[in-house]
């Protein structure tokens, strides 16, 4: 039966370190400095492996808050920054107080809390690879993308259920309990049957029931494998928080706070905004084709999308829960995953779509446990100012709330809790079985959590996941699937073909063919055209001088596509 280190030996901090263990901490800190490499040290600027090893991350820690991390701040390459300048991703994380409910209907809450920790621990170098580790015979089933750790921390919490409030659990009772600390999972502690009622029997164990929290945050060197195609790079950031109980539960419920700062990095003269606001997307599960200029989708917003919201943190405020909204749903939130549904379904009709040189379906078709929304992206908004010919205008603001709705790499959090269905990679594949990385189209969190999002303000994602029916000795894991800072362009061999200039040039290329809005216009930044060009469509108003009508290129109603 596993022990208090066999446990932790789940966790990725613990994986990407092993054989050795990370090094335990006992006072606050903030993590050393990074260096990493910059383009301007290297005669012909940065390639993959340099990317991918240098050190970026810095955060900080202090036991007087043991289950909050702040000042989580990377040194981008991006932005044109070369390093240079640290952004913050994060303000703070916060794991909230953990809650159980047992089978006998009563709540137990576990308060991250310097009363109830055990242990800190603290590693800057580690890395997992998970086809080596099945060669090798190690046993890694939950964590199976190429990591290379940075700065990263894992806390520990024990409780024993001794008295109605669950008292410490210590560090030397857990050594001196060894293996008895928790059973095998799914194996029942001894007990005893008896009659509570005529008629009705109850069970009891013979032990104190034990339950061991874990939080950790571990922040990731910058890698290509965060979204297909491997054209962006990304370091992945992962908030986990892991629980074990020594009985069998029917509910374990954690909450992750994740504050972004208000204001964000600018860049690109005009075309940046600072303030940091949230955005959420529904991935369409329909592998619409598009003809053309490219084969594959063109990235406009009714080939991927099914529907979005620009600004949840307003529109969610308040909203009460409907008929059709999960039991759990609290005031204002909304589902990134949704047990309940076990089937495939489908809402007719529910989308206008409006690129007019493809084939869309106007229904939104859902797969099991999708939930209302599927990812999460924050990040600042961009400004489009246009220059074009014969209208008489001059420069002029076109947009200047331009939301990133893809490709966005400019200082915005990526949070994908699922991903289209016609998308096959593994490293974005969902749960299945009880394994990740398992079913394309599948939420990326276990088959029993339904996760619940809302929004405090702009910039910041409070993130709830239930579990039902935990086993006794099973791992409850929450956000398994983490986020991603969003870098820069990912570096290429020097001959190869510069996929993201010849998304900008087929973009282009479509606006002048189609005739769209300002398709010959000089614009600010390409980037902020890109953002427009695959979120807008219209026509030029017969009589008029230059003057367009312009229309998102999907409507939908919001309550309809959610239910």
């Amino acid at each position: 039966m596993p022990s208090l280190d066999d446990l932790l030996k789940q966790s990725m901090l613990f994986t990407a370190t092993a054989p050795e263990l990370p090094k335990p901490m006992t006072g606050a800190f903030r993590s050393s400095k990074p260096f990493p490499t910059r383009a301007a040290e290297l005669p012909r600027g940065l390639d993959e492996v340099t990317v991918r090893t240098n050190p970026i991350w810095r955060l900080s820690w202090d036991p007087a808050a043991p289950g909050t991390f702040t000042n989580i701040t990377i040194r981008s390459r991006g932005m044109g920054m070369d390093y240079r300048m640290a952004a913050t991703a994060y303000d703070r994380m916060e794991f909230e107080t953990v809650r159980v409910r047992r089978r006998n209907g009563t709540n137990v809450e576990l308060p991250l809390d310097p009363q109830h920790m055990i242990a800190a621990y603290f590693a800057r170098e580690g890395s997992i690879f998970p086809l080596a580790d099945k060669f090798s015979g190690k046993s890694n089933w939950l964590w199976q993308l190429n990591t290379r750790i940075d700065s990263s921390m894992l806390v520990v919490f024990g409780y024993k259920l001794d008295q109605k409030i669950p008292s410490p659990l210590t560090k030397t009772e857990c050594d001196a309990l060894g293996g008895d600390l928790m059973p095998n999972p799914g194996e029942e502690l001894p007990g005893v049957t008896f009659t509570a009622t005529p008629g009705a029997a109850a069970w009891a164990h013979v032990d104190h029931t034990r339950y061991i929290v874990a939080v950790e945050v571990v922040l990731c060197r910058e890698h290509n494998d965060f979204v297909p195609g491997g054209l962006i790079g990304f370091a992945r950031i992962h908030p986990h928080l892991m629980v074990w109980a020594n009985e069998r539960v029917d509910r374990v419920e954690g909450t992750i706070l994740m504050a972004r700062p208000a204001e964000g990095m600018t860049h690109a003269g005009d075309a940046m905004h600072a303030t940091h606001k949230a955005l959420v997307v529904a991935d369409t599960n329909e592998a619409h084709t598009l003809s053309g200029f490219f084969q594959s989708p063109i990235p406009y917003t009714d080939a991927l999308y099914d529907y979005y919201e620009v600004d949840p943190a307003r529109v969610f405020e308040g909203r009460k829960p409907r008929e059709y909204d999960h039991p759990l749903q609290q005031v204002g939130e909304i589902t990134l995953a949704d047990a309940r549904f076990v089937a495939p379904r489908r809402i007719p009709d529910a989308v206008t779509r409006r690129s007019a040189f493809a084939w869309f379906s106007p229904d939104v078709a859902k797969v099991p446990r999708q939930g209302q929304f599927d990812n999460v992206h924050i990040a600042p908004r961009m400004r489009l100012t246009m220059d074009v010919p014969f209208d008489g205008r001059g420069r002029f603001i076109v947009d200047d709330d331009i939301a990133m709705l893809n490709m966005c790499l400019h200082d915005c959090c990526h949070m994908h809790v699922r991903w289209s269905k016609f998308l096959t990679d593994s490293i974005i594949a969902g749960w299945k079985d009880g394994r990740p990385n398992a079913e394309p189209g599948a939420p990326a969190v276990p088959e029993n959590q339904t996760v619940f999002a809302s929004f405090p303000n702009q910039h910041t994602l409070r993130y709830r996941a239930v579990a039902d029916s935990v086993a006794a000795g099973a791992l409850t894991i929450i956000c398994h699937h983490g986020l991603a800072y969003a870098v820069d362009e990912w570096p290429r061999e020097p001959l190869s073909v510069d996929k993201i200039a010849l998304l900008h040039f087929g973009i282009k290329k479509q606006a002048r063919a189609a005739v769209e809005p300002y398709f010959d216009g000089e614009e600010n930044d390409q980037w902020s055209l890109f953002y427009f060009r695959i979120r807008y469509t219209g026509t030029l108003i017969v009589g008029s001088a230059g003057e367009w009508a312009i229309v998102p290129r999907s409507d939908f109603s919001l309550e309809t596509c959610m239910a």
